[in-house]
């Protein structure tokens, strides 16, 4: 069975079909619309649901989108996604009125868009290349969406080029030569504590807050608490690492422990931090973050979206992301960015 929904002034029909959702605008009129839900229910139960035309008005694509990501979502990156669609359905409306439909928005659509963005003379606040590439990838992965209902077969935004952004001057970005290097000249638990890090993109305070109770041994993941609770899908060397440490700590609460069974200490880590770097000739400030960093990088280079991404570094905000958006500017144009 479907079912009849009204989005603004206007009634639309849901129903499903060869195992697909199908999306139709009728008008103002809700019997009109009761009565085209029956004729295609009738249609279908005589065979023919072949001869449907399966495409969707964008307005209430849109609607579906944003009533789908209400559950996997934080609420601000909810509200970002709706920003962004808001700000794209005006763009319609004004700069093409002959667009009414999903697969009516191209690449030249996209571009035009991206035009406005880049070029926005009367604006009183001219927007930034993050927030101009925040836009674009969010709008990728709202049409995303799309692509995994089956009204579109292809993403129109990937088409088309993002904003280069330099990376930011505090950011040190160690590359997989300099974390072979770390590793090497690093001693235990050092060792252990660079290398987990890369492999999962905890900030230190939350290695050093880790108990054995954290994480999940059956499944291979980590429960990490704090602001925005999290999990973490453990890769194979990191599981290693914590079964490791679970057969030397096994009287320890923590994780990470030392001898006394107490955390590691934050201070003495990262002087030791500090010292490797130093031996191993790496420029730029000591910092753990710059392993958060890495991670996020290799994450990027495998194809995982920013959505996703922020969702496993503990970011509320999607748009606290963007501190990466040069990798994003440099893996932009990958068929491989699932979103959902």
């Amino acid at each position: 069975m479907g079912s009849v929904l009204k989005i603004g002034e206007n009634y639309y029909i849901e129903f499903y079909a060869r195992g697909l959702k199908y999306q139709q605008k009728v008008g103002p009129d809700e019997n009109a619309a009761q009565r085209a839900l029956q004729a295609i229910e009738d249609q279908i139960a005589n065979g023919e649901a072949a001869l449907i035309v399966r495409d969707v008005d964008y307005d209430i694509f849109f609607q579906d989108f944003l009533k789908n990501i209400c559950l996997e979502q934080s609420f601000k990156t909810i509200g970002r996604y709706a920003a962004t669609i808001e700000h794209f359905q005006k763009f319609l409306i004004r700069e093409t009125p002959s667009v009414k439909r999903l697969s009516e928005i191209t690449p030249r659509v996209i571009e035009l868009y991206r035009s406005t963005l880049v070029q926005r003379p009367f604006a009183r606040i001219q927007p930034g290349p993050n927030v101009i590439n925040l836009t674009l990838v969010l709008l990728k992965d709202i049409l995303e969406y799309g692509i995994k209902l089956g009204f579109i077969n292809d993403n129109p935004v990937i088409h088309i080029r993002l904003l280069l952004t330099p990376l930011p001057a505090w950011m040190i970005l160690l590359s997989q030569q300099d974390l072979e290097k770390l590793l090497k000249g690093a001693q235990p638990p050092l060792r252990e504590v660079i290398e987990f890090l890369s492999l999962t993109g905890l900030t230190l305070p939350e290695l050093l807050r880790l108990t054995w109770n954290d994480i999940d041994w059956p499944n291979k993941y980590l429960q990490i608490g704090g602001g925005k609770p999290r999990e973490i899908l453990l890769q194979a060397r990191a599981f290693e690492i914590l079964q490791i440490r679970k057969k030397e700590n096994a009287n320890s609460v923590f994780a990470f422990s030392d001898f006394s069974g107490q955390p590691l200490d934050e201070r003495s880590l990262q002087e030791d931090l500090r010292n490797v770097f130093l031996q191993v000739s790496i420029e730029g400030k000591a910092q753990f973050s710059s392993l958060r960093h890495y991670f996020a990088q290799t994450l990027m280079a495998r194809g995982v979206s920013l959505v996703v991404l922020c969702r496993y570094l503990g970011f509320s905000d999607v748009a606290r992301g963007m501190i990466y958006s040069p990798f994003i500017v440099h893996y932009w144009q990958r068929d491989s960015w699932p979103s959902f």
